[in-house]
């Protein structure tokens, strides 16, 4: 793979992976960071639009944005990406590379969730959780609505 952190987002539809890796690139790059994003869909590609994610993800700062195909591999939407410190992946939930899940809940409350809600519970690439709920995982846990905790995680650990 590339010797540049590369972060899959993973989730069901609709969690909030494109709204908070939005946020997150836009933080990070605030911070002084170069970040590209990758939106790996499984619908053929359409030339993107304006409210597109792609087109969401430029808008926050991402300096190189790639829509990889259904059929792209990870490593092959990768292969032209440079001179960036940190790679985000919306997708690519099989990838060998390291996953923060996102998981939004119905009704909350403080019960702690079983980790069978999450997509990705059972893999020893899963390094950590943004969600609303709480989840019995040995991960670090995230809230939805501060992306702040978990910038300040993600430079500590890929960045410095």
């Amino acid at each position: 793979m590339l010797p540049i952190p590369v972060i899959a987002f993973v989730g069901r539809s609709r969690s909030g992976k494109t709204t908070l890796l939005e946020k997150l690139i836009r933080e990070l790059g605030r911070r002084g960071y170069r970040v590209a994003a990758v939106k790996h869909t499984a619908h053929p590609i359409e030339p993107d639009a304006p409210g597109k994610d792609t087109s969401r993800f430029v808008q926050a700062g991402a300096v190189q944005v790639i829509l990889a195909a259904p059929e792209m591999t990870l490593e092959e939407a990768l292969t032209d990406v440079r001179d960036v410190d940190l790679v985000l992946v919306e997708g690519y939930k099989r990838a060998n590379v390291s996953k923060i899940e996102v998981s939004r809940g119905q009704e909350a409350g403080s019960k702690m969730q079983d980790a069978g809600g999450l997509v990705c519970a059972k893999d020893e690439r899963l390094i950590a959780v943004v969600s609303d709920q709480r989840f019995d995982v040995g991960v670090p846990q995230f809230s939805l609505e501060d992306v702040t905790p978990l910038a300040d995680w993600i430079e500590e650990r890929f960045l410095r």
